[in-house]
């Protein structure tokens, strides 16, 4: 008895689950976005048109979940945030009769400038859009000041225009660790999780002038050798 009674259960789960093959396959498509080209901090609408009866659409970005939704329209909004620029994968995942279906298309990410990107905004581009320039929102404070001669008390080398990195790096050899110097608050500056910003050269100091209003922020300065 205690055999049959296991195998009218067996048959009974059996019965219950069962997918039914003569429900057609949603035909699925993107509604939206309607750009194949999406920025950083812009919110987006992402939707699908379908055929048939679903019960959920989930969203993936580059296999990176990003939402879901359980009802009519089946949509979500979604921002992006510091994602590097070049082209991804979009997939909509869709439940519909216990089974899943994948959509995928094709999406590219652009930088712009006065974007917010990795700390800062952006003020350069080059002409591929996919290397620039990042200025920090707000002027660096140390030791309760704000504003700071130009130059130091030494001969360091750095001396090139275009490349405030490697500039940075050079003054930081040569001022080792002489307290008197605002470099030391500068190297170590870190805002919104980033510590590798450093003092611009002056071609790039230039450039930031030039799109100043792209950043904003920028303080009323009198004539005075500062920086």
């Amino acid at each position: 008895m205690k055999k049959i009674f296991l195998f009218l259960c067996s048959l009974l789960v059996a019965s219950c689950s069962k997918v039914d093959d003569h429900i057609p396959n949603p035909a699925i498509s993107f509604r939206s976005p309607l750009s194949d080209t999406l920025y950083n901090n812009d919110q987006n609408l992402y939707s699908i048109s379908y055929t048939g009866k679903i019960s959920k659409a989930e969203y993936y970005f580059n296999k990176q979940f990003i939402g879901s939704s359980i009802g009519s329209p089946f949509s979500i909004s979604y921002t992006f945030k510091d994602a590097l620029p070049g082209t991804y994968n979009l997939t909509c995942i869709v439940t519909a009769n216990d089974r899943q279906y994948t959509k995928t298309k094709k999406i590219t990410i652009s930088l712009r400038i006065g974007d917010e990107f990795q700390g800062g905004k952006i003020f350069f581009l080059n002409s591929s859009k996919i290397t620039g320039l990042i200025a920090a929102e707000n002027d660096l404070i140390y030791d309760n000041k704000q504003q700071f001669e130009w130059g130091t008390a030494i001969t360091t080398g750095a001396t090139d225009l275009d490349n405030g990195k490697q500039n940075s790096a050079t003054v930081e050899n040569a001022i080792g660790s002489d307290p008197l110097y605002f470099w030391h608050g500068l190297l170590n500056y870190s805002l919104n999780s980033f510590s590798d910003w450093y003092v611009p050269s002056h071609h790039e100091m230039d450039i930031l002038k030039a799109n100043m209003n792209a950043i904003g922020n920028f303080p009323t300065i009198l004539n005075t050798p500062v920086y």
